[in-house]
């Protein structure tokens, strides 16, 4: 692969779709009543900006030999490939569709089952605050649930930027959302929050490619074993309007990923942690059914 397809590459990286998470709760903190049911379908786009530096130092490496007309590849741009790559494979931009289903179990509880592309949740929400009216007033609520995501891409093949080959990923999540909602009546609600998300993964990378391109830098082209974990922290803030049984829904959620696993350098030559994490964005929008 020579530099010009490698910019190439970059560039369609930054549109591409995956295997993205969702980060999305589209949810307040007022739990469904009891034989209830709220069916939410939604749509998201996850905005990792942590690859995004690795691919976009590496484009720009890349642009300057072609404008004086060299075709090697630096250790470090070979590096910012490296880590762009695994970035994207862990948290690729992505838009992902969402169909949620919640019921109540208890007057503060409810329970939620969500299928979002590539990833099935199970989650439970508990209110421990309860001010106002409901019907016919303003009142206010707050909520903490716990979740747990299991990644359905399980075995996949799949290449990232056609140099970095990954196998036998695995990923769960668990996340703890702390919400706030105020509701005015039933046709408006302005809800915000924080969650966090713990992640443990694993996958094998294949650098056979890069080590290709990359001429005479000596890179290995055997296959590394990845098992590390991610943590995300961030805010939320959305709203909600409607009547009766059907409702709009517009969130934003916002944070930062700390991804630090053990990965080979292309510059010093040793296996250690390496950064690729980064801030976090997921707009998404949504309709909600009640009955």
């Amino acid at each position: 692969m020579r530099p010009s397809r490698l910019a190439a590459a970059a560039c369609l990286a930054l549109l591409s779709t995956g295997c993205a998470t969702t980060l999305a709760t589209r949810d307040t903190a007022r739990p469904t009543p009891v034989k209830h049911v709220r069916i939410d379908y939604g749509y998201g786009y996850y905005i990792p900006t942590g690859p995004f530096v690795d691919l976009g130092k590496a484009a720009v490496g890349v642009a300057r030999n072609l404008k004086n007309g060299t075709t090697a590849v630096t250790p470090e741009e070979a590096q910012s490939l490296y880590l762009g790559g695994v970035g994207l494979a862990l948290m690729p931009p992505a838009a992902v569709n969402e169909l949620a289903v919640r019921t109540g179990i208890a007057e503060d509880a409810d329970i939620g089952f969500k299928w979002a592309s590539t990833a099935l949740r199970l989650d439970v929400k508990y209110r421990f605050l309860h001010l106002g009216e409901d019907d016919t007033g303003r009142a206010h609520h707050m909520s903490i649930g716990l979740g747990v995501s299991k990644y359905l891409f399980s075995n996949p093949v799949f290449s990232v930027l056609d140099y970095v080959n990954m196998s036998d990923f695995s990923r769960w999540d668990f996340d703890v959302p702390l919400l706030y909602s105020w509701h005015v009546k039933e046709a408006f609600v302005l809800y915000t929050g924080a969650k966090y998300i713990f992640t443990r993964f694993s996958m094998d990378e294949n650098l056979f490619k890069l080590a290709q391109i990359a001429g005479d830098l000596g890179l290995p082209d055997a296959t590394d074993h990845i098992s590390s974990t991610m943590h995300y922290g961030g805010a939320l803030i959305g709203i909600m309007g409607g009547y009766k049984y059907v409702f709009v829904n517009l969130e934003l959620n916002a944070g930062y990923t700390y991804a630090r696993p053990r990965l080979y350098s292309f510059v010093d030559r040793q296996t250690k942690e390496r950064n690729i994490g980064g801030v976090t964005l997921y707009p998404s929008f949504g309709m909600v059914v009640k009955f």
